[in-house]
């Protein structure tokens, strides 16, 4: 089977610069939604936006909130394709998150303190643990995707083509239509990412047409917009002819949304058809999960975002939301990313070169043995 290309070109990265930017808006709109529920700081400008609202601008802007969940879908739909079929372990990559997450939430916090910002015990006890689930769920999840890797791949090798679509089959029936449409405490974000991965898997393995059609997926794009567009608009609708309907513009926000899905594979496929290379592009692509762990952290979360928003309310009003929102994203964007290539470029270097030594020293496969030997001893051991 032959594909269009396959090295690794500019294509890919763009289109992760661009999920990364979907969301920062979606947290920034997060944080003038949420921000006096979450943290209880009774700051003026917020705004409940799972409510119907009859405003235009104020409906655009709650559809912002779906940029975060389709950057999600990139992400790992980007992740999945490179992963596919990779020989090795994935140990030191898993290491390198776990390491750079606990590097830039200390950091920040180091920081906060010098500025004399008064954050309270709990936002210094979240800051040693930034790959908690209810802190940062993102990398949590990505961190038992890696772990997960190997035996998917292992999977993937050893199934058929007609056993491959019966998993996707099960799995994308389960996640993004069963579990889409009803709320159920049988859901699971890493079992999220392995349906996509599979899927991944099957179009990368199988569908080598798919994967070069660009007008079919310009087609299914277009289609993935216009569903949400009309979806979100006739609940709205709905929303406003039965005001005791008790509808939320939110609850479709989710990560196993199947439009999102249709939105995010087409955009992928789009992107990977982009014939270029660029190393500006390639090296803001590199900072995407630092530009996700700085503005995603409990403090910028807490003690800035929200702040600003309030800010921009006393000074300016919302008159102008949906500009207010692009120009905070952006700013928020840019500042991420100079904070992103200090730590990459001046401070992981110092990091790096510790876990080189920590490596090279044989520490952690000893570790590993001892750990082992203990479990062989107890699975051997007659009781």
């Amino acid at each position: 089977m032959e594909y269009c290309k396959k090295e690794r070109e500019s294509g890919i990265e763009l289109l992760k610069i661009i999920a990364i930017f979907l969301i920062v808006v979606s947290h920034v709109v997060q944080t003038l939604d949420s921000a006096n529920y979450f943290f209880d700081l009774n700051l003026n400008g917020y705004i409940d936006l799972k409510n119907v609202t009859s405003n235009f601008q104020q409906f655009i802007v709650t559809s912002m909130r779906y940029f975060g969940s389709l950057g999600n879908l990139i992400f790992v739909i980007c992740s999945s394709w490179f992963f596919v079929e990779k020989k090795g372990k994935f140990t030191r990559k898993i290491v390198n998150v776990i390491v750079d997450s606990l590097s830039i939430s200390l950091l920040l916090l180091l920081v906060f303190i010098l500025c004399k910002v008064p954050i309270t015990n709990f936002d210094i006890i979240s800051s040693f643990r930034p790959i908690h689930y209810v802190s940062n769920w993102y990398i949590n999840v990505y961190i038992l995707f890696l772990l997960s890797m190997p035996l998917l791949n292992l999977i993937v090798s050893k199934t058929s083509k007609k056993q491959l679509l019966k998993i996707n089959i099960v799995s994308v029936t389960l996640y993004f239509i069963i579990y889409f449409l009803v709320n159920s405490y049988f859901y699971s974000d890493v079992f999220l990412f392995f349906t996509i991965f599979f899927v991944v898997a099957y179009i990368k393995k199988y569908c080598s047409n798919m994967v070069c059609n660009i007008k079919l997926n310009k087609v299914l794009l277009l289609l993935g917009f216009l569903s949400i567009f009309i979806f979100l608009f006739t609940l709205n609708y709905l929303g406003l002819k039965n005001p005791n309907s008790n509808i939320n513009l939110q609850y479709w926000n989710k990560n196993n949304n199947p439009f999102l899905l249709l939105i995010s594979l087409s955009l992928f496929v789009i992107f990977k058809n982009k014939k270029f290379k660029s190393s500006g592009v390639n090296s803001i692509s590199s900072l995407s999960l630092y530009v996700y762990l700085i503005h995603e952290s409990i403090l910028i979360k807490k003690y800035t975002r929200v702040y600003i928003w309030s800010y921009i309310y006393n000074q300016f009003s919302y008159k102008f939301i949906i500009l207010e929102v692009f120009v905070y994203s952006i700013l928020l964007m840019i500042f991420s990313l100079i904070a992103s290539f200090i730590y990459k470029y001046i401070i992981k270097k110092y990091i790096d070169i510790l876990l080189d030594k920590i490596y090279n020293s044989g520490i952690i496969r000893r570790l590993y043995k001892k750990i082992e030997g203990k479990i062989y001893f107890l699975d051997n051991k007659k009781w």
